[in-house]
């Protein structure tokens, strides 16, 4: 699924949608919505092979003191909400969305209302791209 996003994000006339509507519902330059959606179709690239693996890493940190350490360990919660800003419509929902996927979660994704056109449209990309249309839920607001 991230891969075939990746590609379509790819082509000129889907990068240019996506950077059209991200410039109509937020006030930023053409270069800086493009670059929102190479961010995307870069980050969809990097985890779509093995990557998630790193993703969901466990991790172990000596202390400052003897005997003292951290240890994290990732596991699913089930469902998670993801409430994200006006100001990244596409970047930030879908990193963290996919990301709380990856790790086994449903997201339930709250994006701010001037801008949910954009996410929402991913979704549609995604769901084109074969993501499980139970996988990931989005809540609309006015």
């Amino acid at each position: 699924v991230c891969e075939r996003a990746a590609q379509l994000l790819g082509q000129p006339e889907i990068e240019e949608y996506f950077t059209k509507l991200i410039q109509r519902v937020v006030g930023k330059s053409w270069g800086q919505c493009k670059g929102e959606v190479v961010v995307v179709r870069k980050w969809l690239s990097s985890f779509a092979g093995d990557n998630v693996r790193n993703l969901s890493r466990s991790f172990g940190l000596p202390g400052d003191h003897f005997g003292q350490e951290t240890r994290g360990y990732r596991w699913p919660f089930g469902g998670v909400c993801v409430i994200t800003p006006f100001n990244f419509p596409l970047e930030i929902p879908c990193i963290q969305a996919l990301s709380a996927l990856f790790m086994g979660n449903r997201p339930l994704v709250k994006i701010d209302e001037k801008v949910q056109i954009v996410f929402e449209q991913m979704i549609r990309l995604l769901l084109h791209c074969g993501l499980p249309k139970e996988d990931l839920d989005m809540l609309w607001s006015k």
